[in-house]
Order: C-alpha cells, then structure tokens, then sequence
C-alpha cells in the first residue's frame, strides 16, 4: 500500500527537491533540511565582509569599497551605519584588492589574502582642502539695541512676498523648504 506521502514533494531549497516516500522519509525529509541550511550559512562564511572605522575605532558609514581583480573593478558597495560593507560570495573569486574610498581620508588600498574573508579597516584623516573660499567680515551683524531701517524694510517685503513660509525662524524656514532663493525686487 503506498501511503499518502508517496506523491508529495517537499521543497526545501530552491536547489532541494526530496521525494518523501513514506513516514520514515519524511524525517530524512528534515535532516536533508538541516543539512541544507548548514551549507547555505556555511557558503555564506565564504562571503568577503568587513568593517571601517576611523582612528579610535568609530564606525564610518557610507564609505565606497570597490572589489578590483587584476586588471578591472568587480564590485563596489558603501558601508551601512555600523561601518559594515558585504560582498557575495561570487564576488569573491577574482578578487585581489579593495580599495576604500571617503571624503575627507586617504584612500586606502588592502590586498585580498587566500583564506582571509573579513577585514577590518582603518582610515586616515586628510584634511579637506577647499581652495578659492573666501570668507570676510566687515562688522558683527547681531548687536543688541541697534535698528536697522533697511533690515526692517527688507524683512517686512519677505514677510509679504513669502507669506505663510516665514516664522521666527526667518528665511532659514524658507531655505529649508525650496531649493532657490527668489530675489526680492
């Protein structure tokens, strides 16, 4: 007599197909599962992973890693907020280099050893240079007790033209809502 498993399948994997033949199948049904959950984690290990910090082990987010072979860039991912970057295990094969880029540090190039899957990175600080600004003051422009006719002039024409986009904030709300200032004529 075939019992009621005999035309069923079971789907584990999308790779696992087991034909369950009879009540004792299906417990070898669910150590074939367990297996194959043991080698998906274990070919997850596999993966290229590491992490981003800065001096004194602060994580940095948004860090671009490119995964180069020898003589092209594979891949390239930002780090999430935890400084943590990933790669898929095929990324993996063929490559030789990742090279760590971030606004305001050296780039920073590490070389892929056989056998080693995680990496953790430490980037230097370069100062940002910003050639051509200037910035220069001719006087304070908040000092108490002092009324500026032409400032008051000026805000009363904002505060009509822009009505219902100013508060005590001023013109910072106004920036924060439109991405151009329109001259006032």
């Amino acid at each position: 007599m075939v019992s009621e498993f005999a035309r069923r399948e079971v789907s584990l994997d999308k790779t696992f197909l087991i034909r369950v033949a009879d009540p004792r199948g299906l417990t070898f049904a669910i150590v074939a599962q367990c297996a194959a959950q043991c080698f998906i984690a274990g070919s997850a290990a596999a993966q290229l992973d590491g992490v981003v910090t800065r001096a004194g082990g602060s994580p940095l987010e948004g860090v671009s890693i490119e995964a180069w072979s020898v003589d092209r860039r594979i891949a390239a991912t930002l780090t999430n907020a935890l400084g943590v970057f990933t790669f898929s295990e095929e990324m993996v094969t063929g490559t030789v280099l990742l090279r760590v880029t971030a606004l305001g540090f050296d780039v920073t190039e590490v070389e892929v050893r056989d056998g080693v899957t995680s990496y953790e990175i430490e980037l230097t600080e370069e100062p940002l240079a910003v050639e051509g600004l200037v910035v220069a003051m001719e006087r304070a422009t908040c000092e108490d007790g002092r009324e500026d006719e032409e400032g008051r002039r000026l805000w009363q024409l904002a505060r009509i033209r822009y009505d219902g986009l100013m508060d005590t904030l001023g013109v910072a709300t106004y920036l924060a809502e439109a991405d151009t200032i329109v001259p006032l004529s």
